[in-house]
């Protein structure tokens, strides 16, 4: 397993050797499974996380090929999350890119084509409408176990995997695309009551720890010495 990395420049060169292998819960209704892309950028310059002086770090990142690495894991995140929660960490590190390469190279830098992502697509509202009532019918079929003394009935009822799904696509997935409002996934149906939750939605779907680990792949791989 990883070890955790600090974010220290005395150890920037310790964490850059470690390989990375990404795995994340996706949002629901997303096809995203596996995450070749990011996997790719995560470890895509070890060999260069370990130079720290300018120009052995241009020449080792100032490629087309980092540059759709950064790109890519972007769009394979945004496709994962159905959002554009991390589109400030990309950025901050394609500016960096610029500072370090701008007057590199000599070829000019193009944007990868990535997969189409509409933010809030009309079929996934009709998607949504139908979960949420769906949802309601479910939680109906419960109702006749509110009355009892045991309450293991109701609880298995009210946690099923197929309710906390559709509950969580209406709450939270149509909320934040179709209704355009805030939303939390601590809110979500079952959330504080159901001990399946988190097996059945999966953790905090945008994690700090994600962030935590792309910023710091970014800064290891692009920062130069400054002394």
């Amino acid at each position: 397993t990883m070890k955790p990395c600090i974010l220290v420049a005395s150890l920037l060169q310790s964490c850059a050797a470690q390989t990375i292998s990404t795995s994340w819960t996706c949002e629901a209704g997303s096809d995203v499974t596996s995450f070749p892309a990011c996997n790719d950028f995560l470890n895509s310059g070890n060999a260069c996380a370990t130079v720290l002086e300018r120009p052995e770090k241009q020449e080792c990142l100032c490629n087309q090929e980092y540059l759709d690495s950064l790109y890519k894991c972007e769009n394979e995140l945004q496709l994962c999350f159905l959002g554009n929660q991390f589109e400030g960490t990309f950025d901050s590190g394609i500016e960096l890119w610029e500072s370090l390469c701008g007057s590199y190279v000599t070829f000019s830098p193009t944007t990868p084509s990535a997969k189409p992502y509409t933010e809030y697509p009309e079929e996934l509202c009709i998607d949504v409408d139908k979960a949420c009532q769906t949802a309601r019918n479910l939680l109906s079929d419960c109702l006749p176990y509110t009355s009892d003394i045991e309450t293991s009935r109701l609880s298995s009822c009210e946690c099923q995997s197929r309710l906390l799904r559709l509950a969580y696509t209406c709450q939270y997935i149509g909320n934040v695309s179709c209704l355009v409002t805030e939303a939390a996934t601590s809110n979500a149906w079952g959330y504080a009551t159901c001990d399946n939750f988190a097996s059945v939605i999966g953790k905090e779907h945008v994690s700090e720890a994600l962030h935590y680990i792309i910023s710091l792949r970014i800064l290891t791989f692009i920062t130069v010495s400054t002394g």
